[in-house]
Parts: C-alpha cells; structure tokens; sequence
C-alpha cells in the first residue's frame, strides 16, 4: 500500500515538473516570438528611414527631368508650328504656279477644273514645276482625246461632255451614252408601233 502511495506520488511530481518545463517552453517562444518581432520591425524602420535619405536626391533629380522634359516638348512643339506655318505658306505660293501653269496649258480651254486632275505630289519641294508641266500637258492632251472620242456620240455630245467633265470617266460617260441611245431606239420603236395602229371610232347608225 506505502509502495503504491509512493509511485502515485513520484508520478504526479513528474507530471508537475512536465507542465512546468512546458510553461516555461511557451512563455520562453512568447519571448522570443516578441524579441524577434521588435527586431524585425526595428530593422524595417531603419530600411524605410535610409530608402527617404537615398531617394531623395534622386526624386529631386526625377522631379527636374520630368520638368525639362515638358519645356522640351513644349519648344519641339513651337518649332512644329512654325515649320507647319512655313510649309503650308510655301505649297500655297507653289499651288498659285502651278494654277497660272495650268492655264497656260490649256486647262480652262477645255473646261474643267484643276483639282480633277491636280495631284498633290505637285506639293513637294522635291518635284519640279517642269515635270509638273510635262504631266498637266500629257493630261490635257489625254482629255482632248476623250472629248474627241464622245464626238462620235453627235446628238448626245453636249451632255456626254458635261457629264465627262465631272469625273473624267471615259468608260462611264460611254456607257450612259449607249444607255441614252437605247432608250431614243425604244421610244421609237414605241412610237411607229402606235402610228401602224389604227385608232378604231364607233359608226353612227344610219337613220332608216
């Protein structure tokens, strides 16, 4: 029975000694735990305080480029304005050449107006007001052509030429023409096959 006492006893003692060394086990990591945390954050705060002393020069020097930069543009855009102004004045002096070149040409002989055949490659510095000739003549020359080709169309000519005029379209302008002479072909058709009807009239009865 004293034996029995004795290890119940000695067990218990081993029990409390456990939950002690365990109690000391969590309060010593709690410890820890909390140590390590205050270092941690210590050393961030100090990271955060060195990155604001490091940056700063070089957020001063990020804020000066950025407000270069804006005057740059700001100057590059002034300039594009005048080069603007100065190629819109010089193609504006070239088109009034190549306006009195047209006419001496011939292009108002014949009646239509430049921009159906102006392009504005004439525009550039690079082309030549030679070459421009050259291709208005050849231009001129072309509807002079055409024109001559409509005059085949005789009753029709005058239209057939003023709708040519509007576009220059050589094919379309013969088209509509073969489309006006089949509608005069029908309308005289039409016509003769009223004429060989006779028109029928109700006799008048004779009085007896």
């Amino acid at each position: 029975m004293l034996s029995f006492q004795r290890h119940r006893h000695t067990r218990k003692w081993h029990l409390s000694i456990r939950r002690q060394r365990q109690s000391c086990i969590r309060d010593r990591c709690k410890e820890d735990k909390a140590l390590l945390n205050k270092a941690a954050k210590a050393l961030d705060d100090k990271r955060k305080e060195l990155e604001k002393v490091w940056n700063k020069p070089f957020e001063e020097f990020k804020t000066t480029c950025n407000d270069t930069c804006k005057l740059i543009k700001n100057a590059v855009s002034l300039i594009d304005g005048v080069i603007k102004e100065d190629e819109n004045r010089t193609k504006k002096a070239k088109r009034e050449e190549i306006e009195k070149l047209a006419e001496k040409c011939g292009v108002e002989t014949i009646g239509i107006k430049l921009d159906l055949i102006f392009d504005t490659k004439w525009l550039n510095k690079t082309t030549s007001m030679k070459s421009i000739e050259k291709a208005i003549t050849e231009k001129v020359d072309n509807i002079k052509k055409d024109l001559e080709t409509l005059k085949l169309f005789a009753e029709d000519y005058d239209a057939l030429a003023a709708r040519y005029k509007e576009n220059l379209n050589l094919q379309e302008t013969i088209a509509y023409a073969n489309k006006l002479k089949e509608q005069r072909a029908s309308s005289v058709s039409t016509s003769k096959k009223e004429t060989a009807t006779p028109s029928t009239s109700p006799q008048k009865e004779v009085a007896e």
